[in-house]
């Protein structure tokens, strides 16, 4: 109101608005983006005539919107809006075959000298076999702590977060079944199987709702 500096909007005139996260505008916002969505205008703080604008909005979210509409959190009316053309991006988890051309990407982008880093055998296995439940974020920050590890040379297992390591020996439940019921309930040769630690089997059969004594004699 001080300075006579332009918004976001009016910065976008003629071109695209990206709004990230937009499922966390607080309803104060969501009137406001509303109202340049229904009738291509503005009012600027400190003003009271409306300012006209031409901007296309692009927006994302990790939240199913018409949830938000019937828990009241989010707008029928913006959601209409908003909903001109969908696209939803499949998680990571769903798309493995992606990630050897993402891990090039982020590679190419952080690292200080991208082609000197290499990712080793088993690191590999490690990233491809993890889940990723928090997504692209998830594996960027998982590579930037490694290559740092690394001294962004040789990437190998041990230097990826306990998380994405361990992921490839959580075994299924009827895994752990068969396991216990062929070493009769004796964990360290169930860990040996696993190639885990005595502790490790304690914490998946804690999971599991498993009692090692009963495949016992």
């Amino acid at each position: 109101a001080v300075d006579n500096r332009l918004g976001f909007v009016r910065s976008a005139q003629d071109g695209t608005l990206f709004l990230d996260e937009v499922s966390e505008l607080t309803p104060s916002a969501q009137a406001a983006l509303l109202r340049v969505l229904q009738e291509r205008e503005v009012i600027a703080v400190g003003d009271t005539e409306p300012i006209s604008v031409n901007v296309r909005i692009l927006a994302a979210t990790n939240r199913d919107l018409s949830v938000e509409v019937s828990q009241g959190r989010f707008r029928d009316d913006l959601l209409a809006r908003l909903a001109g053309l969908t696209v939803r991006l499949v998680p990571l988890r769903e798309r493995r075959a992606d990630l050897g051309l993402l891990l090039n990407a982020l590679v190419t982008r952080i690292a200080p000298t991208p082609r000197t880093v290499r990712i080793g055998t088993s690191a590999a296995r490690s990233l491809v076999e993890y889940h990723w439940p928090r997504n692209v974020r998830e594996l960027e920050m998982c590579l930037r702590t490694a290559g740092e590890l690394a001294g962004w040379v040789q990437i190998e297992r041990h230097h990826l977060p306990d998380a994405v390591t361990e992921a490839r020996r959580v075994p299924k439940r009827d895994q752990l079944v068969a396991l216990l019921e062929t070493h009769r309930g004796n964990l360290t040769a169930v860990a040996r199987e696993l190639k885990t630690s005595r502790m490790q089997v304690h914490r998946l059969l804690k999971q599991s709702a498993l009692d090692p004594n009963t495949f016992r004699e």
